[in-house]
């Protein structure tokens, strides 16, 4: 997804690659290429992100950072299993990503999504009420109930002069008083909401996987920015969605994003920055 698969097999050919693939073969996360001149390494992305994380004892912050250089040569379902045995480690603690709980409320506010949030939703479920205000009417409410709970429903709203005997008479006032039906509704969807469970937040196994896709991701741009420079060669950044880019652009505004390490991308949860030589 960088430039290198494109843009270096045809600068250096095969030989070349076969040069690169060696060396990389016997690099860790922590030590890039002595002709790199980026200053941080894959391990660094582990270290800097689990330092975000509150809560926690040094001894498990270390175990953390441990799991998470695993990373670097783990596929998807190998992200599942450290993101297991990262909530192994975290065992009952009040943990908290410093990041999600930053982002999380300001996602919903400005509508941002980034690529990986795929695994961590940040929304929660909210009532529809122009949906459910459509298909609740009078009907609805007064048929669902007996005839004393119906006539009970609009007691308070009607004077000494009504006739209200039936479930009829009760559908027929609240047809005749929008307004009184309207207050009705809504206390009634709101009810039914209430009364069943809802999702609020995002699960800690949620957060968690997240938490690894996002160092997964930087580690990515860590790696690509230091193959670019090695090969002596300029680079520039874009984002595989639209989405990304524009939370990209959120984060030059927003003030006290807890990730202070501009140079490392994405400086948000979940984003893929892609490096393009230039």
């Amino acid at each position: 997804m960088g430039f290198f698969s494109s843009i270096a097999k045809t600068l250096f050919g095969s030989k070349q690659e076969s040069k690169q693939s060696k060396r990389e073969s016997n690099q860790s996360p922590d030590s890039p290429p002595k002709d790199s001149e980026f200053p941080y390494t894959q391990g660094d992305a582990a270290k800097f992100t689990s330092d975000l994380i509150d809560g926690i004892t040094d001894e498990q912050r270390s175990l953390i950072v441990k799991e998470l250089c695993h990373l670097y040569d783990s596929d998807s379902k190998g992200k599942e299993s450290i993101a297991t045995n990262i909530l192994e480690i975290l065992g009952e603690s009040d943990w908290h990503w410093r990041e999600w709980d930053y982002w999380q409320s300001r996602c919903i506010a400005k509508g941002l999504w980034a690529w990986h949030m795929m695994f961590c939703n940040p929304y929660p479920d909210e009532i529809d009420w122009e949906k459910e205000r459509e298909k609740t009417k009078p009907e609805t409410i007064v048929n669902s109930l007996k005839a004393q709970e119906a006539k009970d429903l609009i007691k308070d709203y009607i004077n000494g002069d009504a006739s209200i005997k039936t479930k009829a008479d009760v559908i027929s006032f609240l047809k005749n008083n929008s307004e009184i039906f309207e207050k009705i509704r809504d206390r009634r969807i709101q009810e039914k909401w209430d009364s069943k469970p809802h999702r609020t937040n995002a699960s800690k196994e949620e957060i968690a996987t997240l938490l690894v896709w996002t160092v997964w991701d930087r580690m990515n741009f860590i790696r690509n920015v230091v193959r670019c420079r090695s090969c002596g060669m300029k680079y520039k950044v874009s984002w595989v969605a639209d989405h990304d880019e524009e939370f990209f652009k959120a984060t030059k505004t927003a003030k006290g994003n807890p990730w202070k390490h501009p140079k490392i991308l994405p400086n948000f949860p979940g984003g893929i920055a892609d490096v393009l030589s230039n």
